[in-house]
């Protein structure tokens, strides 16, 4: 069976999702913060599917990558500047089965062939308005549920390759 194919946003799922005034979004600010979770759990993540992030951050894939490898010892395919639409659109693109991500306007773009999976992030009020209302199936409140869920998942056998 192949493995699934996942994407994982940055601010908020694997960095501190809080806002960074945009006179302030330079590429050292970027690079000085801390990752959310222990490197084992992306680590993990990566053992079971195939990982791509998809983030808005206006830097360069490198540069991100970079802040990757030091925080998480990981090699990952990056991809920058993607904001709402064209972050779904990428998901497409990519054939993603899963998506987690901070932005409920990200995920309700996603079509039907990739589960977006709503990670919380108190620092945005439409992520915590969206958990309140229960709009959003798969809610996890930070990566290492996100791999508990992926596990699970997983183990449903629910890849968009199954059957090839």
């Amino acid at each position: 069976m192949p493995k699934p194919r996942i994407g994982v946003d940055v601010d908020g799922v694997l960095a501190p999702g809080r806002f960074i005034p945009e006179e302030m979004r330079t590429i050292e600010v970027y690079q000085a913060l801390p990752p959310i979770a222990e490197a084992e759990v992306l680590q993990d993540m990566a053992r079971i599917a195939d990982v791509y992030v998809l983030t808005a951050r206006g830097m360069a894939s490198d540069d991100l990558q970079a802040w990757i490898y030091k925080h998480y010892a990981l090699s990952l395919p990056c991809f920058t500047e993607m904001y709402g639409a064209k972050k779904a659109m990428f998901a497409r693109l990519l054939e993603l089965d899963v998506l987690f991500d901070d932005s409920p306007k990200v995920l309700e773009n996603l079509d039907e062939e990739c589960v977006g999976v709503l990670v919380a992030n108190d620092h945005w009020p439409e992520n915590a308005e969206a958990r309140q209302h229960g709009d959003f199936e798969h809610v996890v409140e930070d990566l290492e549920e996100a791999l508990e869920w992926l596990e699970e998942w997983k183990d449903g056998g629910k890849v968009r390759l199954e059957g090839i």
